[in-house]
């Protein structure tokens, strides 16, 4: 079977951070959380992100870091949802769908496939993507 890791931890804040910028700028907020999740101080993070939501509920970006914070807690059903609710919002979004993506890959659902799909219509080079679509296969 074929052994990846995991895109989130793979791919870390260097990936989120260009997905972020699709968003638009990033505010300050979003700074403080991305350098909470580097420095790996995921529950501070995640306490930022919350206080921020509660200003910017509909924020894609903010969502998506909320996903990454949950996830590195341990607490995959509730970053799913988070990831979910940016796909929501900004459905071609990267680091919502990978995280997703990911969530649902290790949990063995086939949710992981549309997702997959689109990551791989949005960057049809992107290898981890096409590995998870053909161990699904």
């Amino acid at each position: 079977m074929y052994r990846f890791k995991p895109l989130a931890f793979v791919l870390g804040l260097t990936l989120i951070s260009p997905a972020l910028a699709q968003q638009g700028s990033k505010s300050n907020a979003a700074h403080s959380i991305e350098a909470a999740l580097r420095a790996g101080e995921s529950a501070r993070a995640l306490e930022l992100v919350e206080s921020e939501l509660q200003r910017s509920p509909k924020d894609a970006t903010l969502l998506a870091l909320k996903g990454i914070a949950l996830s590195r807690l341990g607490r995959d059903k509730e970053a799913l949802s988070a990831y979910n609710g940016a796909l929501n919002i900004s459905p071609d979004y990267l680091a919502a769908l990978e995280g997703a993506a990911e969530l649902e890959y290790k949990a063995g659902s086939s949710r992981a496939v549309p997702l997959l799909n689109r990551i791989v219509k949005l960057r049809p080079e992107d290898p981890t993507s096409h590995a998870m679509l053909g161990v699904i296969a």
